[in-house]
């Protein structure tokens, strides 16, 4: 009681064949005697996509993570069938947490069959907070098609000392290139990545000091 507390609850929901045109979502947070306590009304409905199915994205580490330390972390998409209009993949970052890459070849793509850009660099992680991995499109700027399959992107992150407020990861699906920022415009579809994984606390040095008065042992 008192503290500040985030919960995200993740469900199964079966979608209409057509998307209605206005109706809104609404959450109600009930007591134990059902009395609405608080609410969020006329929240704005998901927007729906076209032709894209696929699997929830995941995220895995490639060795335990620990606080104040870098590990490698990997994350997974799975399309059950092609899709197309996808100009880019953006991995965003939660609080606290940031990328280390130093050099290019540790931004890693796993699946070769993914269609990268080819006449440009198709990493992106100028920014700590996120990275970017973009697709080849055609002269007449048409992103190429992304065949079904699972494909996995691989990098080192700084793990926080501190674990933040919220912990998600998120997986964006860009139209737009230049997307750096999930809710901004630009992208198809935003898919939040549980980072559930136990953190191992940060390692602890001994300082052993000696004091400007302390005798030295003289040299025989």
């Amino acid at each position: 009681e008192g503290d500040n507390m985030l919960y995200m609850f993740l469900l199964n929901v079966l979608t209409p064949a057509q998307e209605p045109h206005y109706d809104p979502w609404q959450l109600r947070v009930l007591d134990s005697g059902f009395d609405v306590v608080d609410a969020a009304l006329n929240i704005p409905q998901p927007g729906f996509v076209a032709d894209l199915e696929m699997g929830n994205p995941s995220l895995s580490w490639l060795e335990p993570p620990q606080m104040g330390e870098v590990s490698n972390v990997q994350i997974e998409v799975s399309f059950l069938r092609r899709v197309k209009d996808v100009k880019a993949i953006l991995v965003s970052l939660p609080e606290k947490y940031r990328h280390d890459i130093q050099h290019k070849n540790q931004l890693r793509n796993v699946n070769k069959l993914f269609p990268l850009t080819i006449d440009e660099e198709w990493r992106i992680f100028d920014n700590l907070r996120y990275i970017k991995v973009l697709v080849e499109v055609t002269e007449s700027n048409q992103a190429q098609i992304i065949t079904s399959g699972t494909y996995q992107w691989q990098f080192p992150v700084m793990v926080p000392l501190i674990e933040p407020f919220a912990s998600e990861w998120y997986v964006s699906l860009c139209s737009d290139p230049a997307c750096n920022m999930v809710g901004q415009g630009g992208i198809l579809a935003s898919f939040p990545v549980l980072n559930n994984e136990p953190q191992l606390p940060a390692k602890t040095f001994q300082v052993v000091a000696q004091t400007g008065d302390a005798k030295q042992k003289q040299p025989p």
